[in-house]
């Protein structure tokens, strides 16, 4: 539609009727108090056309928001409908919106025409009177709007002025540029006129090519040819020296460590409280004047041969040497060991054994400082080493648990004495089976550390699986046994489980004092199979299953009796103490997943497992050899880990020879020393849960002075 201006302001009954209406845009306001004046009104006088040019007719819908006028005078949020006099005239009064709080307050006009054309318009009402409707229609629809366009003529009043303001940097015309501007790309700029034009990247190329790199000294990469001459001495830490400051400070340095290292001037030499034995008539003397509380170093240019006592115990550390490479002392909290805080100290210290024992003989030695020390495993010595500490009492080193196994075994390398004959898992699960080779060879003793305590019990299960690889059709081989004594034979065996003829397993349980038997029946166990076997005693009944089938029973009432000398063994009977004689050779197969028990698991037929077995509240002890490493095989029992030690009977596995252990105290299961020979152990204490030191197969010529078992 088209609005065009009035040629005049006319008077007529028609105009009078529109103001009438009109009135209702302020007469609101005399709600609010009628001693308020109300507000001053613009008049809106102008008549509307169609786009063709004749006249509109319809009605006109306007809503204005609450505001208040520039003079003070609140008018309250309303509309109104007004209809469009004839020939399209519009004549209205409005209160006034121009300046109005708050800003940018409009009238919303809506045109309904008789054809059906809706238009919107926004006006802004000034106080001058009478307008036009083109002076009141908004050049910018209100931010309240969702879409706020502008029109063309507000766009180009805005700018016009714009040419000429200093704000702006013009495209011609010099200017000055106040501050600091960052630019998101480099400006382009002509080659600099005058020096203070800005100069672009090709000039400053085309500037530095002629340069001569060899005329500097580039930061990194480079090489000076020439003397550097500093001005004076450095003066700070960062300074750079000169050769003058340099030769001072040297000067006093070699005069210091020609006295005390190389033993100038000097009579005698105590460093921190230390003596040189080079500076002493004889290592003993030196010894003498440390006292208490000083330490004595035998340096390695040392050309005495003389011995010494020490009744104070002070540090002796002796660095001789000769062509084979002895390797001096090693102490193991240079290796990370440190007393009294609890935490294991295994690994430490057994890195410090392996220091002392790399290369060939004469070795080295092991020195553990006053402190506790703990281990949570035993700690492994393969060479003749000496290994000491600062007293017996003063160094301790001890196992978290005695059931851990020993705290020390001693015992030739893993080259001349083989770890554990493993064979393929007889059950789902990690690890390995252990072989049975049917001879004396070997075996793992299971109550070396105390775990497999079977004295005073009144029910019991063990079980395993196994395999066997030969057919037995004369004699027992065993499989698991408790047996030895300190005497000679011991017919009063506690607990086996043996491999009999013909092709039977029989199982044996002291009760009461006497041996009850329960054997499968002959011909129960064929080579080549994989068979469940479980033997369970529940206080008046022994039970014998294969496969989960119960195959012999024998009635027995009362408590399991095992002596305190008997070793419970995986392998051949013992007969004698200390495995010292055997009375069955092993079986010949393989035995997987070994599982003692407090309770009888089974009392009648079951379906047999078939995975390897898992600890739970009534296992006392599980060896699954799913951890085997060096000689050992770890087991789990009620008490945490137990590592068990293979034993091997017989000759050709190697010797130690001139191990020396002392001045300290060891808690736990006690060492044991296997093929150890010419060795001596010297002011040492065992404090042993089962037994103290162990000397095993072929162990002779050995010194003991100063031992303490308790």
């Amino acid at each position: 539609m088209q609005l065009s201006d009035l040629a005049c302001f006319r008077r007529s009954r028609n105009w009078r009727t529109l103001v009438f209406l009109a009135g209702v845009a302020w007469a609101f306001t005399l709600g609010a108090g009628r001693a308020n004046a109300a507000p001053a009104t613009t008049i809106v006088n102008d008549v509307v056309y169609r786009a063709d040019g004749t006249p509109a007719s319809g009605k006109m819908l306007i809503s204005w928001p609450a505001f208040t006028t520039s003079d003070g005078k609140p008018v309250a949020a309303g509309n109104m409908s007004l209809a469009i006099g004839a020939g399209g005239s519009v004549t209205l009064a409005l209160a006034p919106n121009e300046g109005a709080t708050p800003g940018g307050t409009y009238y919303k006009v809506v045109f309904k025409l008789d054809d059906g054309t809706t238009e919107t318009e926004y006006w802004a009402i000034p106080k001058r009177t009478p307008i036009k409707v083109s002076e009141v229609r908004s050049q910018v629809i209100p931010a309240s709007v969702a879409v706020q366009m502008a029109s063309r003529t507000y766009v180009d009043s805005t700018l016009s002025g714009k040419a000429d303001d200093g704000a702006v940097i013009h495209k011609a015309g010099d200017e000055v540029v106040a501050g600091v501007k960052q630019f998101a790309l480099s400006p382009l700029v002509p080659s600099p006129g005058v020096n203070a034009a800005v100069a672009n990247k090709a000039y400053v190329d085309s500037s530095i090519a002629s340069i001569g790199a060899s005329d500097f000294l580039r930061k990194t990469g480079d090489a000076m040819l020439g003397s550097l001459t500093l001005a004076a001495d450095p003066t700070s830490t960062n300074h750079a020296a000169n050769r003058h400051y340099v030769d001072l400070q040297v000067a006093g340095l070699a005069s210091s460590l020609g006295q005390k290292l190389a033993r100038q001037n000097d009579t005698p030499v105590t460093m921190a409280n230390m003596r040189f034995a080079t500076q002493f008539p004889s290592i003993q003397d030196a010894i003498s004047d440390a006292g208490t509380n000083g330490s004595v170093v035998i340096p390695s240019d040392y050309a005495g041969t003389d011995g010494f006592s020490n009744p104070n115990k002070v540090p002796v550390v002796d660095l001789r040497g000769d062509a084979s490479g002895f390797r001096g002392v090693y102490n193991v909290k240079d290796f990370g060991a440190k007393p009294d805080d609890n935490m294991d100290d295994w690994a430490a210290i057994q890195a410090a054994i392996d220091a002392a024992s790399a290369g060939y003989g004469p070795y080295g030695a092991v020195y553990v400082p006053k402190g506790i020390y703990h281990v949570s495993k035993p700690l492994h010595v393969t060479r003749g080493i000496r290994f000491f500490g600062a007293g017996r009492g003063d160094t301790t080193i001890t196992g978290y648990a005695a059931e851990q196994g020993a705290v020390m075994v001693v015992s030739p390398a893993l080259t001349l004495y083989p770890g554990l004959p493993t064979g393929p898992s007889l059950a789902t699960g990690p690890g390995t089976s252990m072989y049975l080779n049917g001879t004396y060879d070997y075996f793992l003793n299971l109550r070396e550390s105390g775990v497999t305590e079977l004295n005073g019990r009144n029910a019991l299960t063990v079980e395993f699986y196994y395999k066997p690889e030969a057919a037995v059709d004369a004699g027992n081989y065993n499989l698991l046994s408790s047996s030895g004594s300190i005497t000679g034979t011991d017919a009063n065996t506690a607990f086996a489980i043996h491999h009999g003829e013909p092709n039977q397993i029989v199982a044996v349980l002291n009760v009461g004092g006497t041996l009850h038997g329960v054997p499968s029946g002959v011909n129960s166990i064929v080579p080549g199979n994989v068979y469940h076997i479980a033997f369970t005693y529940d206080g008046s009944m022994m039970r014998l299953f294969i496969n989960g089938v119960l195959k012999g029973s024998t009635p027995a009432s009362g408590t399991i009796v095992q002596k305190a000398s008997e070793d419970l063994v995986l392998g051949p009977r013992l007969a004698g103490f200390m495995e010292s004689t055997f009375d069955y050779y092993m079986a010949k197969g393989w035995v997987d997943s070994i599982r003692f028990s407090s309770t009888a698991r089974y009392t009648a037929n079951f379906t047999p497992p078939t995975t390897k077995f898992a600890k739970d509240g009534n296992t006392f002890f599980l060896l699954n050899f799913d951890n085997n490493y060096d000689q050992f095989t770890v087991a789990s029992s009620s008490y945490g880990a137990s590592h068990l030690f293979l034993r091997r009977f017989g000759g050709g596995w190697g010797q130690v020879a001139n191990f020396h252990l002392s001045d300290m105290t060891l808690i736990g299961s006690g060492p044991e020393f296997i093929y150890t020979i010419l060795s001596m152990i010297d002011n040492v204490e065992v404090t042993a849960a089962k037994r103290g030191l162990q000397f095993i197969n072929n162990c002779y010529l050995n010194r003991l002075t100063s031992v303490r078992v308790a």
